[in-house]
């Protein structure tokens, strides 16, 4: 059955595992999926460390952009690259939403910095310095929404292998959103939880066992293993300063800009 409601505590077991909902109702069942996302305080609970691969990997910057004449962009949806490694920019993606042109700024930034705090304050003006051939594409613009900023953890929980309890997408491993990667690694621990499944209900009990299948599927780890790398590789990328790096920049963003 279908029950809305928020989770106030679990007790994952090998035969039967019990949720507790805020109103003091505790829900019976085989196995628990925890699917909460990077928040919550569901991991605690249970007693699930996360162990930290790269705190504050990146920060996401989300606003809406316009142009400053009111006219319409002269794209659909634009995926715009920075020139060099100092501004510690991965891109910058418009995209439509309803009537309005939303804008994610993904960098390699602290929310406590100066550049951050300074782009609060006059985004438009540090988006113009970060990607100044930006305006030959989108023409003058102005930012029409407040900001919001969102800075990304990488981590990956330890001592999860627990019966009755299997963990999906960043409930396990968080994604960096610069790598493109958090919807195809989230459906990939969808697509191999639902392939096991069915072998563990075909007999009683849902010990570690069982559970531990999920996690050491081949896909799911290559999955995993895949999603970390792009992270590092992306963030690479965007700030390593030696010249093996720096042609390797310039090579990549031209790629793209013949691509588009």
């Amino acid at each position: 059955r279908w029950k809305p409601d928020r989770v106030r505590d679990i007790s994952p077991g090998p035969d039967v595992s019990r949720v507790t909902l805020m109103g003091g109702e505790t829900l019976a069942t085989r196995l628990v999926v925890l699917a909460c996302g990077t928040g919550g305080n569901l991991h605690t609970g249970l007693g699930l460390r996360k162990r930290m691969i790269s705190e504050g990997h990146s920060l996401s910057l989300g606003f809406n952009i316009a142009r400053a004449d009111g006219n319409p962009f002269p794209f659909e949806a634009f995926t715009h690259y920075p020139e060099g490694f100092d501004t510690r920019v991965a891109f910058l993606t418009l995209f439509p939403i309803r009537d309005v042109m939303r804008a994610n700024f993904f960098v390699y930034r602290s929310p406590g910095e100066v550049w951050v705090r300074r782009f609060a304050k006059e985004p438009e003006e540090m988006l113009g310095q970060s990607l100044p051939k930006l305006v030959q594409f989108t023409g003058p613009f102005r930012i029409t929404s407040r900001l919001e900023m969102g800075p990304a953890d990488l981590y990956r929980v330890e001592d999860h292998i627990r019966p009755g309890l299997v963990l999906l997408g960043d409930a396990y491993q968080s994604v960096c959103p610069t790598t493109g990667t958090g919807v195809s690694k989230v459906l990939t621990d969808v697509d191999v939880f639902c392939e096991c499944v069915p072998e563990w209900l075909a007999t009683s009990g849902m010990g570690v066992e069982k559970i531990a299948r999920y996690y050491t599927h081949p896909r799911k780890e290559a999955c995993d293993a895949q999603s970390l790398r792009g992270a590092e590789y992306c963030r690479r990328l965007s700030t390593e300063s030696s010249l093996r790096w720096r042609m390797y920049r310039e090579f990549t963003y031209l790629k793209e800009l013949l691509v588009a």
